[in-house]
C-alpha cells in the first residue's frame, strides 16, 4: 500500500495545501504523512479504511490521520476538496483547543488512531456553506502575493478547525431550534437564493417583524439577510466557475443576477478577482490522481 508524502504536494513554509477534485475517481488503499480533511461537495462514493466501508455524499467531512489507510470506491461524480495539513500545525495549537473533548475525538495525535476508523462528520447545508466560505478564503490567500500570507493562511486554517470542532460538539451548530420560524427562513433562503426575495417575503414566511428577521439571520448565520443571500450566490458562482465550462453570463443568471456586468463587479468585490480571473486560476481538468 502506497504512502503519499507532503513534499509531493507542497513545500515550506505553508502549513497546508488544497487539492480540488471535480470528479474524484476510485483510488486504491493508501496513507499519508499528513492530516487530510476531505469535504464532499456533491456526488457520492464508497469510502473505505481498514475498519469500515461507508457511503459518502454531499456534506460529509472526513478526517484522515497520518498513517491511516483509506481508499475511494465506486465514485459517481464525487466532487470534493482535500485539505492537507502538516502535523506540526496541530502541535502548535493552544491547550484550550487540544484539551477539549471534540479535539481529542476528532484530531487527537495519539498513535492508536492509526488503527481506528477515519473520523467522519455530516454537515448540514448551512454548515457546508460556512466551510466552503473558509475554503474560498484559503484559496484566495494562496492565489495572491500579499504580505503576511502565511499568517493569514494559518488563521483561516485555525478558523476551519474550530468550526469543525463546534459542529463535532453540537451537530446543530449554529442552530438552536430546528423547527423555529428563524430556521425556516434560513432554509427558504438556502433553497431560493437565486430568486428576488424581499424583506416583506421573509416577514410573511417567518410570521416575524422586520427587526426579528434581522436578528434571526444575524444570530444563525452571522450576516444580514441579503448579505447572506449574496454570499450564497457567490459561493455557488465559485463552484460553477471552477468545476464547469458554463459561460459566465449563464452562471450570473443562475445565481440570480440579470446583469452580468453587475455580477462581475459583485464577484470581484467578494472574491478579490473577476470571474474570468477566478476561472483561469482555479478551474482544473478532471484529475485521475488523488491526494
Amino acid at each position: 500500500m502506497k504512502e503519499l508524502l507532503s513534499r509531493q504536494f507542497w513545500t515550506a513554509p505553508a502549513s497546508c495545501h488544497l487539492e480540488y477534485r471535480k470528479a474524484q475517481p476510485p483510488f486504491p488503499m493508501h496513507s499519508h504523512d499528513f492530516f487530510e480533511i476531505v469535504v464532499v461537495f456533491s456526488g457520492k462514493g464508497i469510502h473505505s479504511d481498514q475498519k469500515d466501508e461507508s457511503l459518502i455524499k454531499a456534506g460529509d467531512l472526513l478526517c484522515v490521520h497520518p498513517g491511516q489507510f483509506h481508499s475511494f470506491l465506486k465514485t459517481e461524480a464525487l466532487e470534493l476538496m482535500n485539505i492537507m495539513i502538516k502535523p506540526d500545525f496541530f502541535y502548535e495549537l493552544n491547550d484550550e483547543i487540544t484539551n477539549c473533548q471534540a479535539f481529542t475525538e476528532f484530531f487527537s495525535l495519539s498513535s492508536r488512531n492509526k488503527s481506528t476508523s477515519v473520523r467522519k462528520l455530516h454537515l448540514n447545508k448551512m454548515q457546508l456553506i460556512a466551510i466552503k466560505d473558509i475554503i474560498n478564503s484559503l484559496q484566495n490567500e494562496f492565489a495572491q502575493d500579499l504580505p503576511m500570507v502565511q499568517v493569514q493562511i494559518n488563521c483561516l486554517l485555525l478558523q476551519l478547525i474550530i468550526y469543525i470542532l463546534r459542529v463535532k460538539d453540537n451537530p446543530d451548530f449554529p442552530s438552536v431550534h430546528k423547527k423555529s420560524s428563524a430556521n425556516l427562513l434560513i432554509q427558504y433562503m438556502d433553497k431560493n437564493f437565486m430568486r428576488n426575495i424581499s424583506m416583506q417575503d421573509l416577514m410573511e414566511i417567518g410570521a416575524m417583524s422586520e427587526s426579528s428577521v434581522l436578528r434571526a439571520f444575524k444570530h444563525l448565520t452571522g450576516y444580514a439577510p441579503f448579505v447572506y443571500q449574496n454570499r450564497l450566490r457567490m459561493l455557488y458562482a465559485t463552484t460553477a466557475l471552477s468545476s464547469s465550462e458554463t459561460d459566465i453570463t449563464t452562471i450570473a443568471y443562475q445565481c440570480g443576477f440579470n446583469d452580468s456586468n453587475y455580477f462581475s463587479r459583485s464577484f470581484k468585490k467578494f472574491v478579490g478577482m473577476t470571474p474570468s480571473e477566478y476561472r483561469l486560476r482555479f478551474a482544473k481538468k478532471i484529475s485521475t490522481e488523488h491526494t
